[in-house]
């Protein structure tokens, strides 16, 4: 018998939790953290098309 597993990654405090896998129920992407050489600018600063916004 098997046990369904969701995987779930932490973004910012503010933010609920991104579901990353399995595929077929995933909305989000797995994201590099920082510490591990990963993209440094806050989330915040980033257009939903995830460019950074100028203003």
């Amino acid at each position: 018998m098997g046990l369904p597993h969701l995987f779930y990654q932490l973004h910012d405090p503010e933010d609920p939790p991104a579901l990353i896998a399995p595929e077929p129920f995933a909305d989000s992407t797995f994201e590099l953290p920082p510490w591990l050489g990963g993209d440094t600018t806050p989330r915040a600063a980033l257009s939903p098309e995830g460019q950074v916004n100028s203003a």
